[in-house]
């Protein structure tokens, strides 16, 4: 085992996905709050016949990784710099310029691999 850094591992066309400060917290990465009803894991259990009024909460939801992963970077106190400043759980997709939730932004890029 050496201490030097593995080097390049060959990664082109990568684009940032979220920018932020130095105040991030697990509370932020993996919110355990209400699922807002616009939220992609809202859009995820409505196709799957929940209805609003049952959403309850990303804590109480904690089993389904669906419903997380479409929560992780959901926290509506997020501050993402690529926003400038505009709190929420959103970004913009780079290089599109569309603002999306994070979740969205995630998935257009990886189905472009």
């Amino acid at each position: 085992m050496t201490m030097d850094p593995p080097g390049s591992h060959g990664v082109k066309g990568a684009y940032c996905l979220l920018n932020f400060g130095d105040s991030i917290t697990t509370d932020h990465i993996s919110p355990a709050g209400s699922i807002n009803k616009d939220s992609p894991a809202a859009k995820y259990l409505l196709e799957r016949g929940v209805d609003h009024k049952d959403f309850n909460s990303y804590r109480s939801r904690h089993g389904n990784d669906e419903v997380m992963a479409r929560g992780t970077f959901a926290n509506i106190c997020l501050v993402n710099k690529l926003l400038n400043g505009e709190v929420g759980p959103r970004t913009i997709h780079i290089p599109t310029g569309e603002k999306l939730y994070v979740f969205d932004a995630a998935m257009v890029s990886y189905a472009l691999l």
